[in-house]
């Protein structure tokens, strides 16, 4: 207390905590089985790198992977951005997130060389249509806060995202390389969207 009843707030330590955080990707590439030796960050041709959706899971697939930080999670979603309008011609995109089940490199990794993948899906999602400006969605689930739970305390090689065939069309979606080249980074990347307890 001060000589005039208040309190002295110059030696007061105060930190505040977040209940939530944000995030960005550490890792995304997608591979092409139409092109199965081609690694997408070597290919200056292709210098958005983003990441895309395809109803023929045999064609795409895309690669994440987040760094966890070492607190109590409650909850935890995935945030993506769609690129085109285009690719909402079909509302009822699913999808299925696999846990990768072993090391891969950004900067090797094709069709050919992919990792080890868990064959059962830690979740389904339905990509959605946003309407909004810009158009960003969520996909959230007991599946993947469960994951991200599991990769703090085992290995994290992150997860692959495929189409299950079912409706049509594709996703063509914003990756850190590509919301970078715009300006966007923090804004479109793919991000994990964390609360903790």
């Amino acid at each position: 207390n001060d000589n005039l009843g208040g309190i002295d707030t110059e030696n007061i330590d105060l930190t505040v905590v977040s209940r939530f955080d944000t995030i960005l990707v550490t890792d995304d590439v997608k591979i092409d089985n139409n092109s199965p030796y081609r690694n997408q960050q070597k290919d200056t041709l292709d210098t958005n790198k983003n990441l895309f959706i395809y109803f023929d899971r045999y064609a795409f697939e895309s690669y994440l992977r987040f760094q966890i930080p070492d607190r109590k999670i409650k909850s935890a979603k995935i945030r993506f951005t769609l690129i085109e309008d285009i690719s909402c011609d079909y509302p009822q995109f699913f999808c299925d997130m696999h846990k990768i089940l072993e090391q891969w490199n950004v900067n090797e990794i094709t069709w050919y060389n992919q990792p080890e993948y868990d064959i059962t899906p830690f979740q389904r999602s339905i990509m959605p249509c946003p309407e909004q400006e810009p158009p960003t969605f969520y996909l959230e689930g007991e599946g993947i806060t469960n994951m991200v739970r599991e990769w703090q305390t085992s290995s994290n090689f992150g997860f692959k995202i495929i189409s299950t065939f079912e409706g049509g069309n594709y996703r063509l979606l914003y990756s850190e390389d590509g919301a970078k080249n715009i300006g966007k980074e923090k804004e479109y990347s793919p991000a994990l969207i964390l609360e903790y307890e």
